[in-house]
């Protein structure tokens, strides 16, 4: 009985479709960690063209909204509401920039991850001075 199960054992590791099974199993546990890599790349490269649309889009709206609203003011500074409507003319600003290259945008990332986005990119242009 040992010696059957040895030689169906034996018969079954030596056998042409179990020794491809185990080469298609160790290129896969090969393959796993260079794909999670290259999809990591994606995203961040996607993610950059992202920011630099959402930094043109923040731009644009300083350029046609903001700007002569602060220089009005003796401050400087915008209202709550004004910097409300600076922020969704922005976001819309961002949606009709990147209609060609995310078309999904707006339902991949939600109101608050555009919302996130245009902030990081208020942030950012604050911090270099721009605006």
């Amino acid at each position: 009985m040992f010696s059957d199960l040895a030689d169906g054992l034996t018969k079954v590791l030596s056998s042409e479709w179990f020794l491809e099974l185990l080469a298609a199993v160790v290129a896969v546990i090969w393959a796993l960690p260079r794909v999670s890599d290259w999809r990591e790349r994606v995203r961040q490269g996607r993610l950059d063209s992202l920011m630099i649309l959402a930094e043109q889009a923040v731009l644009e709206t300083y350029h046609a909204y903001v700007e002569e609203i602060k220089r009005g003011r003796e401050d400087g500074k915008l209202t709550l509401d004004e910097a409300h409507k600076a922020r969704a003319l922005a976001e819309a600003e961002l949606l009709g920039l990147a209609a060609d290259q995310f078309p999904n945008l707006a339902r991949e990332y939600g109101t608050a991850g555009l919302e996130a986005l245009i902030e990081r990119a208020v942030g950012w242009l604050k911090r270099e001075g721009v605006t």
